[in-house]
């Protein structure tokens, strides 16, 4: 039969799910592209799937019934999820009334669907899995097409070639072909038949090609090598912008080191890629312990841990009770006795770890034996939800918040219940919270008002205390540790902090999210996690309100609750993607900072060995510190003004350090003892570098002069004086020693040499008013890079002074401080714009982020690459020193593994021949390390 089009139709169908379903709509959406597809054809259906949440997104409904007037035929994907989903309802209902039931195509894939044959529409009270649109009598004309999916597991539905699934997709895609469904089968497997055919006709044309080939075999082999290259360079970009792109942290890690070994040595993009994964990462205030924890067939509502932290709970839509182990292992898999559709909402552990309770959707509240799973009791309390169930801290009552507002007193042991706040007190708020102050003398409830939380008086010595917030509608809460504050968050993605004691608003949190459905305080008190419809979890220092480090973003629907472990370092997360996620947390307030010094760090210098690090500071102190305890060694040097330069010598045994006062120290690096000291300038040195070929160290000052001194005896061997007598703020020593490098505020580049001791090459600008801030040899001794006022980094072939070979942009300010690190071809520089950068001097591009730290609020003055090229050090305009390490791409493809998990890992790639790179993380080999990532 044919079937019309309406004008103005651009989709074949339009699929209507809830977010709870959206593996099985994926699914529905590729079979429906592949099945009855024509060879050379890039879908055979267009199929319109928005992978929006509207919940979250409620202004997109304008476009999306726009899609739905231009479909031909609507696909519902139902499920008690669906059933309760206002969106999906609204989908189907605005279909039904503009277009009429023809031409509606039904997938069940949870729950049950009776057809009432008197009624023409699906029987309400059987049929747990239909939206009220379609419980409407006469609302078909007849029984409508409906396959059933419910017994397909997500093998099941991957498999659209010969398995059962693929039947099913048969059944919905017949009507809007306007076949039959053994006529399109038909058709699907001769085009199936015939596709195999051209591939068996494309392998024996290539082979005739490559027999050819032989013939100009140097010609060919060029070019079939050239098209691997692209080809392979084309793959590599595509899973670098796939890593870049991606929410998840592990699956970015994991696309990242794909998209490096996509070829032989990897292209710019996938560096890059890598090293964003890499310093996103380990930004991350927490770390997944593990795959996702799968039970639960619907959305996870509600968990909380055992007292010992031993074990976990957590109810669902699909009125399950699982207990966990500390590993994500189920432990029980209660299901008590419940009618169908039943949910379960709220679960809270008794203090005594014995007890479990559980609060529905039908107003019952149970008692479960945690060690069996038994249910003890059974109490029905209202007819309304039963959002939150919070044990008193002393066991003796459970307090009870019901989605009309009200707050309920309940005896565990009889059930005898008593109003805490009645119903009429409420204004039947979307969703309700409770929480206990430590001492159980008072009890914080959300949702009695719309937009404001209520401090009660369970013995009733004095009234509530209303907290009027400005957060919107007043959803998840908690109490602080101490009794002293509280916190609430709202449908305005904003959360508040007030003092319990007055009442009083105390301060904001910084937050830019979606509706926040649950807080809850670290059990220190330092830090607030929270979770809401924008799927990211998040951490604020609870004293100052920032954000401590990135969002953890894999889940993949709303967060619903956070729960930390009674120690603190653990988190878990519950989520309407039907699953759970551990997190380990180290307690840390963001990237470690070393902080002995009392002024701002002007000097910085890793020793040969790369087991130590020399700083010099505004204090007028210089400090040797171990690189691997980032703990002061004990050598340090007292001056008279500012510390400004410093150096090592190539044993290690001796160090500089230049003032302000232009005064020279050599001192040992573990005694602090002076071997000599000098007054080696008029005017301040603004840097040294100390020549690891001839012992000799190279001072710069603003007297316009350098200083050549033996770092033996202290005896100056040369003074170095430019023409222009300007200001000289930068030395560096050639790695054969043979010629020095020296710069300043004229933006010339001069190079001395030893051997004539005379200046006889000049790098320069046409512009003279450029300063020069740090110049550094590279490791070949063929580049040199300086570091410019106008944020530009020149990159200087010294055998070709006519022009820069590279110019690399990228600061927004003055570059102040540039190091080679030990491979060659990269360079790191800091800047006045208070960042480190890591550039590919070939490519002439920034790599990765912009490292920043979150305090820094001034000059990034030094910069220094370690000897093993695994870390750098960054010395900024306060007193604090950062260290940045690298991670390399075998931990990198352990840390995926261990958080997605090999089944997840093996279908994170598609199209790629053999397994991906990160399934076996042993075969993984480590390149030039990125130092990306801020040490802790």
């Amino acid at each position: 039969m044919d079937v019309p089009e309406r004008k103005g139709q651009s989709y074949d169908a339009f699929l209507s799910y809830s977010h709870a379903d959206i593996h099985v709509a994926e699914a529905l959406q590729r079979g429906l592209h592949r099945v009855g597809r024509r060879v050379g054809q890039l879908r055979a259906l267009r199929v319109y799937r928005d992978a929006t949440d509207l919940a979250a997104n409620p202004g997109f409904w304008a476009k999306l019934e726009e899609a739905i007037q231009s479909s031909r035929y609507l696909v519902a994907v139902l499920s008690p999820a669906a059933a309760g989903s206002e969106w999906v309802n609204r989908e189907i209902e605005t279909w039904i009334s503009e277009r009429g039931s023809d031409n509606v195509l039904i997938a069940l894939v949870e729950g049950s669907l009776v057809w009432d044959v008197e009624r023409n529409s699906f029987d309400p009270q059987l049929s747990n899995a239909a939206p009220a649109a379609l419980l409407q009598a006469d609302v078909f004309a007849a029984e409508p097409l409906f396959v059933d999916l419910t017994s397909f597991s997500p093998e099941d539905l991957a498999d659209i070639r010969e398995g059962p699934f693929r039947s099913k997709v048969v059944d919905i895609a017949a009507p809007i072909h306007g076949k039959s469904k053994d006529q399109l089968d038909g058709e699907d497997r001769k085009e199936l038949r015939r596709f195999r055919r051209y591939r068996r006709a494309a392998i024996l044309g290539l082979v005739v090609l490559t027999m050819a080939s032989v013939v100009t075999s140097f010609v060919a082999v060029g070019q079939r090598n050239e098209a691997r290259r692209q080809t392979a360079n084309a793959r590599a970009r595509e899973l670098a912008a796939l890593a870049i792109s991606e929410d998840d942290p592990d699956r970015a890690l994991a696309l990242a080191v794909e998209a490096e070994f996509a070829t032989e040595s990897p292209v710019v993009l996938a560096r890059t890629a890598f090293a964003t994964a890499v310093n996103r990462y380990l930004q991350l205030p927490a770390t997944a312990t593990g795959p996702p924890w799968r039970k639960h067939v619907g959305g996870v509502n509600d968990l909380a841990w055992s007292p010992d932290g031993s074990r976990s709970v957590s109810v669902g839509g699909e009125a399950g009770v699982v207990v966990w182990s500390e590993r994500g292992d189920v432990v029980l898999d209660i299901a008590p006795d419940h009618e169908d559709g039943q949910s379960y909402e709220s679960v809270a552990w008794s203090p005594d770890g014995t007890r479990i309770v559980i609060g529905d959707d039908r107003g019952e509240v149970t008692f479960l034996d945690s060690a069996s799973g038994n249910a003890i009791a059974s109490f029905g309390l209202s007819e309304t939800v039963v959002d939150a169930v919070e044990w008193a801290p002393d066991g003796s009552v459970v307090a009870v918040g019901l989605r009309s507002g009200a707050v309920l007193l309940v005896s565990p042991a009889d059930g005898e219940s008593s109003w805490l706040l009645d119903p009429e007190s409420g204004d039947d708020a979307y969703k309700h919270d409770l929480a206990w102050s430590p001492d159980g003398s008072r009890l914080l409830s959300a949702g009695a008002t719309v937009d404001v939380a209520l401090i009660l008086d369970p013995d009733g010595g004095m009234g509530p205390i209303e907290l009027a917030t400005e957060v919107g509608a007043v959803r998840a809460v908690d109490w602080s540790p101490d009794g002293r504050t509280v916190v609430i968050g709202g449908s305005g993605g904003t959360i508040e902090l007030f003092d319990a004691l007055t009442g009083e608003f105390t301060s904001s949190l910084s937050l830019e999210g979606d509706w926040i459905d649950t807080v809850s305080y670290s059990p220190d008190g330092a830090m607030i996690a929270s979770g809401g419809h924008d799927s990211q979890v998040r951490f604020f220092d609870a004293e100052s309100g920032q954000q401590i480090g990135g969002s953890l973003t894999s889940h993949r629907g709303w967060i619903n609750s956070v729960a930390w472990s009674p120690d603190g370092e653990r988190l878990l997360t519950a989520s309407t993607d039907r699953t759970i996620r551990q997190w380990e947390t180290d307690g840390s307030l963001g990237p470690f900072e070393l902080r002995s010094h009392q002024d701002s760090v002007l000097g910085l210098r890793w020793s040969p060995s790369g087991q130590s690090l020399l700083s010099g500071s505004s204090d007028m102190t210089s400090l040797v510190w171990d690189a691997r305890s980032l703990e002061p060694t004990g050598g340090s040097m007292s001056h008279d003004a500012e510390v400004g330069a410093v150096a090592w010598s190539a044993d290690e045994q001796w160090v500089a350090s230049g003032d302000d006062g232009g005064t020279l120290v050599v001192w040992d690096s573990t005694t602090g003892r002076e071997l000599f000291r000098t007054d080696a300038h008029d005017d301040a040195i603004f840097d040294l570098d100390w020549s690891a070929a001839s012992n000799l160290i190279a001072s710069a000052s603003t007297d316009g002069t350098v200083a050549i001194t033996d770092g033996g005896v202290g005896q100056r061997i040369a003074t170095i004086t430019p023409d222009g007598g300007s200001a000289l703020t930068s030395v560096s020593w050639s790695p054969e020693g043979d010629r020095l490098a020296l710069a300043g505020d004229d933006g010339v580049v001069n190079l001395w040499h030893r051997a004539t001791d005379q200046v006889e090459n000049e790098l320069w600008l046409d512009d003279r008013d450029l300063f020069v801030n740090s110049i550094a040899w590279s490791p070949s001794g063929r580049l040199l890079a300086a570091g410019y006022s106008d944020s530009t980094i020149r990159i200087w072939d010294v055998d070709d002074a006519t022009r820069p070979f590279r110019t690399l942009l990228g600061h927004d300010a003055g570059v102040l401080s540039v190091s080679w690190s030990p491979a060659d071809g990269l360079l790191v520089s800091g800047s006045e714009d208070a960042s480190v950068r890591i550039w590919d001097i070939e490519a002439g591009r920034q790599l990765g982020p912009a490292l920043t730290h979150p305090d820094w609020k001034a000059d990034v003055v030094r910069v220094d690459w370690s000897p093993d090229g695994d870390r750098i050090a960054s010395a900024f305009n306060t007193s604090g020193i950062q260290i940045w390490e690298a991670l390399t791409e075998l931990d990198a493809c352990r840390l995926a593994l261990r958080a997605l998990g090999a089944e997840a890992l093996s279908g994170l790639v598609e199209d790629i021949s053999g397994s991906p790179i990160c399934s076996t993380p042993t075969a993984v080999t480590d390149l030039t390390p990125l130092p990306v990532a801020p040490i802790r």
